[in-house]
């Protein structure tokens, strides 16, 4: 299809020789002007009976719609039959027949004349109402018209009688006569007609107006018709001295002196007789039918008929013999450059104008301007004028489809506007080409240099604001908030819709208020600009992408905003959703290539796989703009806001785009920051994972961190200034502090310290509770990341930061950066006063209570509060304590409060035994396994007789349903199914019985209590018992039970294996040569899942001499294959299991402590030193610090 839109007063290829025979041509062409004038609603339609005659009869041989003299001939018959009758007045006749036999009765016998449910809307009723009349006005009594609108692409309300009036809007099907469907509403007799403008002024009222505004057509009535000469006198009556036109239309068959009387009558008579052949068997339904085919055919072109030239069409040849010969010559090349420019250049003469080119239409011009052969070749060799005019065009097809303007292009443009050849050039073309080169510089970085070659065109107040917003959004683009301010200011053009753009980017300022207000008046400006242009498709779209923005915010406006595009001024098929739903298609298309293309794929023979090649690749034989640089390419063009509180336009959209489209870079990054995403969202499962930030190059890291420390003092500012400044700053700085947090575990000592004081400014500011977490994280991190030996810089921070439950937020949880602190440590000098505020907090709320006691735990533990704090601490901490007379809200075990300082009077110990020693275990599992675990260093353990007791009562204990609903720990444990329930009991149970197998004194070990092991791990299924299988001797079962273990991929299952060896080998037990193999041959087998705890037991075998040569070799080739699998660029691609990530970095870790292990016994291996040499180095605290954590 050509892309010249057609000409509105061109004649219809369908009637051109049967238009030369119609004498009423001229007339025909007025009405079809009016009917489809730009701005609407010019033409009425008033439908008779003739309408009613395009039913469809399901039955062949069915009565049709009646016609005038059809219900007069039945009123005939019913007064005798007297002929004369007829030839009378039919409305006369209508009120003899009433007369005769009462209004009932001609209310009868027009319902059975008028058969409504044996008829169904024809296709001449549809196609009729698509045509965009102002209204339809009707005297038919059926419901063929309404049923019909039904089928129709344009929304009709009814009118039936007066009291519908007030709830319908144009256009509108009036039933001016009533319905059959409402007989004592039916128009019929002369009296009825008399009667009408008093009874039913309303009505006179509605048709009046549409007849004073528009031109009318009457369709379907002949001159005979009563309906039609009652309506034509009472319009002669009313609206004389109007311009209006009123049209009579149908085959009239008109001889002069008909003629003259109609136009005496002030009817402009359309007589469709010479269009329709004398044989015709219904001379109404071929009329009507011609009549449809002209008008449809008249519509003048809409901007959705627009299609850019194909790629045949601008010359591109479709045979490869074609092909080869214009590609061998030189002066074909340039003919056929030359060739596509001119169908480019009529593409952008007839382009309609859209502020945005629907998606469908961009594909197309993205392949046209791919149509010319060897490009480049005939560039050059074409005047320098001429090949100025190629690339402007070509600039302006990038930038209307949204591609990428490719680097041989940009040059060019740059070269022709530093020879000025562009000054005084096409302003359509220069705006689009500058906004398609700032595009391309600010992706290589290079746009200082590209403004300065291009500011002498700044004079245009578009080309000035077009430079002001890529300032704007390269700025932001790199989270520079002052940066975006500055040039903000000077996005204003003379385009409208650079009041959505410079909104957009005030948003992103937080100066919500004053986006919403400028949106506002965006959408009135172009709205008042559209009444005065209303043929207008730029103003029109921009319209509706103006109604479209101010609608996402219209909830959260002050002022109430109606936002609906007025009928007239919609564009078909032109709707904003279509163009985010397209970017969501890209997305998900994107993201499903990306899924496909890593991995492996099995092939059918044993053994046999093919590697998929990884990454996502855009390709096109134009260069199709990738998901982000669509999404960029929209928020841009439109003023799309994605700053903005409780809106999600495009934050979740931009971040999947970036995410699936880029690889993670400082920029990258910092583009899906500045929308503001999720702190769950893509971003974070994703680029800002822990082996992602591992995996990113240090300068990058850095730049990222200095990015988000600027904006979090940004914010700052804002949420520690007045009250109506904080909303929008606390909802914006918990993704900034989150990404800051993740990248502090890169932080080295300097950084580290900074980062922890800012998560103190953080915790102290207001609106605390939304960013408590990650602050958190921020704290923990930073203080992780400094090597133990330095830790103290941060102590007095961590000291003062509050602590859960201090500020009303619940969800603080420092208690990471406790665990971090390693003493000794200096106390520092002015802490005092904040250790008594937490000494006080023992004696406060619950939640505040549980968190001073976490702080007070670790600082008790580094030994710096003095004696009398100590004291202090000791009895706010045990002034109140629950039924078992152990303080009561902390999150503490009981043996916890072994650790824990106490008064002079309280036994702690008694109370703890009595605690763990005392009543049933099972219902206390959880107390009794952690309390009496044999790697604890605690100065209580069980008694021989306690031992005993606790693993024959933990051994003969069995699950049942109401023991675990009445277990206290399991009440505790909220939220969970009663499998998770069960799950929880039996694996706290069963680790108790294990650890209280290592408490029992040689002669209680005996082969039943073995057997009672066995047994219970084989009923229940807990195998966390296992760990106390070593104890017992010559239970082979056992130990084939044990064993089997260490071939799961379950953490827990793993982890009970390694613990009966670590407790072994710690206790001085001895350990079968079987099981030291066992473990070393499974880390080359283990999934990552359990493989770090396999390591960390291999490191204690190999410490403690019981690993042999040939087992030794064995580690270091499973090393040396970890090696590959852990590193961090390998562990950050998108297909890698997230099961495999929960403990790489522990995997990393051990691996590294396992080579010492090794080097300290005399191994050299290559994989050994590489492992050795992360220590101190290594990206991670984790690993970076593994022998001092």
């Amino acid at each position: 299809m050509s892309s010249t839109l057609k000409s509105s007063d061109s004649d219809p290829d369908m009637s051109e020789n049967c238009m030369s025979d119609l004498m009423d041509a001229p007339s025909l062409r007025r009405l079809a002007q009016a009917l489809w004038h730009p701005s609407g609603g010019a033409a009425t339609l008033l439908a008779g009976a003739g309408v009613s005659l395009q039913a469809e009869r399901p039955e062949a041989d069915g009565a049709r719609p009646p016609l005038w003299s059809d219900l007069a001939r039945a009123m005939v018959e019913g007064l005798g039959g007297f002929d004369d009758l007829i030839t009378g007045a039919p409305l006369r006749l209508a009120q003899t027949y009433e007369i005769a036999f009462g209004r009932s009765a001609l209310t009868a016998l027009v319902r059975l004349q008028v058969d409504d449910a044996a008829w169904l809307p024809g296709e001449a009723h549809v196609r009729l109402l698509d045509l965009p009349w102002a209204d339809v006005l009707t005297t038919n009594y059926d419901t063929l018209l309404e049923r019909g609108a039904l089928r129709s692409v344009r929304g009709y309300g009814v009118v039936r009688n007066e009291a519908d009036l007030a709830g319908q809007c144009s256009p509108r099907i009036v039933k001016l006569h009533g319905t059959i469907e409402d007989e004592a509403g039916l128009v019929v007799t002369e009296e009825d007609y008399r009667r009408f403008p008093e009874e039913r002024a309303a009505m006179v009222n509605t048709a009046r107006q549409a007849l004073i505004e528009t031109d009318l057509c009457l369709l379907g009535f002949s001159g005979e018709d009563p309906n039609f000469r009652a309506w034509i006198g009472w319009v002669r009556d009313r609206l004389k001295g109007l311009e209006r036109k009123v049209y009579l239309i149908g085959p009239l068959d008109l001889d002069p002196i008909a003629r003259r009387v109609l136009e005496g009558l002030g009817v402009v008579p359309i007589d469709l007789s010479p269009v329709v052949p004398d044989e015709a068997p219904d001379r109404h339904r071929a009329a009507i039918a011609w009549l449809l085919d002209y008008l449809e055919d008249q519509r003048p072109a809409r901007p959705g008929d627009w299609t850019p030239l194909s790629t045949t069409e601008l010359g591109h040849p479709s045979l490869s013999t074609e092909h080869d010969r214009i590609s061998g010559d030189l002066d074909l090349k340039v003919e056929n450059l030359r060739a596509a420019v001119r169908g480019w250049k009529r593409d952008r003469e007839t382009y309609p104008g859209w502020l945005v080119c629907p998606w469908e239409k961009r594909h197309h011009i993205r392949f046209g301007t791919d149509a010319p052969l060897r490009l480049i070749e005939a560039l050059d060799a074409i005047p320098p004028i001429e090949a100025r005019d190629v690339v402007l065009e070509m600039a302006w097809r990038h930038d209307v489809a949204a591609d990428p303007l490719p680097p041989y292009l940009a040059t060019r443009l740059d070269d022709a506007v530093a020879k000025r050849m562009v000054r005084d050039f096409n302003p359509v073309l220069l705006k689009a080409a500058i906004a398609s080169r700032l595009r391309a510089a600010r992706v290589v970085g290079d746009l200082e240099e590209v403004v300065l070659k291009w500011a002498h065109l700044a004079t245009d107040p578009d080309v000035a604001a077009t430079i002001a917003q890529a300032w704007a959004q390269t700025a932001l683009d790199r989270l520079d908030h002052a940066e975006v301010a500055r040039h903000a200011e000077n996005v204003r053009g003379a385009d409208p819709v650079w009041g959505l753009r410079r909104a957009e980017l005030l948003a992103w300022l937080g100066n919500e208020d004053a986006a919403r207000s400028l949106m506002r008046m965006t959408w009135s400006d172009l709205l008042e600009r559209c009444r005065r242009a209303p043929s207008s498709i730029a103003l029109r779209s921009r319209l509706i992408w103006a109604g479209f923005v101010v609608g996402t915010m219209r909830d959260h406006m002050e002022e109430e905003v109606t936002v609906e595009v007025p009928e007239r001024f919609r564009l078909d098929g032109y709707d904003p959703w279509n163009e985010i739903s397209h970017l969501d298609a890209k997305i998900r298309q994107a993201e499903e290539s990306r899924r496909k293309a890593t991995g492996i794929d099995v092939k059918f023979r044993p053994g046999s796989y093919r590697q998929r090649n990884g990454g996502v690749r855009f390709v096109s034989r134009a260069a199709a703009a990738t998901p982000a640089e669509l999404a960029s390419w929209l928020r841009e063009r439109i003023g799309l806001p994605f700053g903005m509180r409780h809106t999600n336009m495009l934050r979740t959209r931009v971040e999947r785009a970036v995410t699936v489209s880029e690889d993670p870079s400082a920029a990258s990054i910092s583009r899906i920051l500045a929308v503001g995403p999720d702190t769950q969202g893509a971003l974070m499962t994703t680029w800002l994972k822990r082996v992602a930030v591992a995996a990113l190059d240090a300068e990058e890291v850095q730049t990222l961190a200095t990015r988000c420390e600027a904006v979090i003092e940004h914010w700052l500012g804002q949420i520690e200034g007045p009250e109506d400044e904080r909303g929008v700053a606390i909802d914006r700085i918990a993704i900034f502090v989150e990404a800051l947090a993740r990248l502090a575990v890169r932080d080295d000592p300097e950084a580290a310290e900074r980062h922890a004081a800012l998560a103190l400014r953080i915790a102290r500011a207001n609106g605390w509770f939304s960013t408590s977490e990650a602050a958190d994280h921020l704290l923990t991190n930073a203080v992780t990341a400094m090597p133990p030996n330095q830790r103290w810089r941060c102590l007095n921070t961590v000291i003062r930061y509050p602590v859960r439950g201090e500020r009303d937020a619940f969800d603080s949880n420092p208690s990471g950066a406790y665990e971090a602190l390693k003493g000794p440590m200096a106390r520092p000098d002015d802490i005092g006063g904040r250790i008594a505020e937490v000494i006080a907090l023992l004696g406060g709320q619950n939640a505040q209570r549980g968190g001073a006691v976490d702080l007070l735990y670790q600082l008790h533990g580094l030994d710096i509060l003095t004696p009398e704090e100590i004291d202090a601490a000791a009895r706010a901490l045990w002034i109140n304590v629950d039924e078992r007379q152990l303080p009561d809200h902390t999150w503490l075990l009981p043996h916890g409060f072994l650790k824990l300082p106490a008064p002079p009077e309280v036994e702690v110990v008694d109370r703890v035994r009595r605690v763990l020693f005392d009543g049933n275990p099972t219902e206390k599992a959880e107390a009794v396994r952690y309390g009496i675990d044999p790697l604890t260093t605690l100065e209580m353990v069980p008694t021989e007789a306690e031992a005993a007791g606790l693993f024959d009562a933990l051994a003969a204990w069995r699950p049942t349903p109401t023991e675990i609903e009445a277990n206290p720990i399991a009440r505790s444990f909220l939220g969970p199914s009663q499998e998770a329930l069960a799950k929880r009991l039996l694996d706290d149970v069963a680790g108790a019985l294990g650890h209280a197998c290592w408490h029992l004194k040689p002669s209680d070990r005996t082969d039943a209590r073995a057997t009672a092991l066995l047994a219970f791990v084989q009923e229940t299924g807990g195998h966390a018992a296992l760990v106390g299988t070593l104890v017992f001797e010559n239970q082979d079962e056992l130990l084939r039970a044990l064993r089997k273990l260490v071939s799961r991929t379950a953490y827990a299952e793993v982890n009970s294996f390694t613990r009966a060896l670590h407790i072994a080998v710690r206790t001085g037990s001895g350990v079968p040569e079987n099981l030291v193999e066992a473990t070393c041959t499974a880390i080359a087998l283990q999934p990552a899942e359990a493989l770090h705890v396999l390591l960390r037991c291999a490191e204690e075998l190999v410490a403690a001499d019981l690993v042999g040569t040939e087992t030794t070799e064995i580690l270091v080739e499973a090393l040396s294959d970890l090696w590959d699998r852990f590193d961090y660029g390998a562990l950050a691609q998108p297909d890698t299991a997230d099961r495999m990530l929960v403990s790489a970095t522990y995997v990393r870790a051990t691996a590294v402590r396992l080579a010492l292990a090794l080097a300290a016994k005399g191994s050299s291996d290559q994989a050994v030193e590489a492992w050795r040499n992360l220590i101190g180095t290594d990206r991670l605290p984790e690993v970076r610090y593994a022998l001092e954590e």
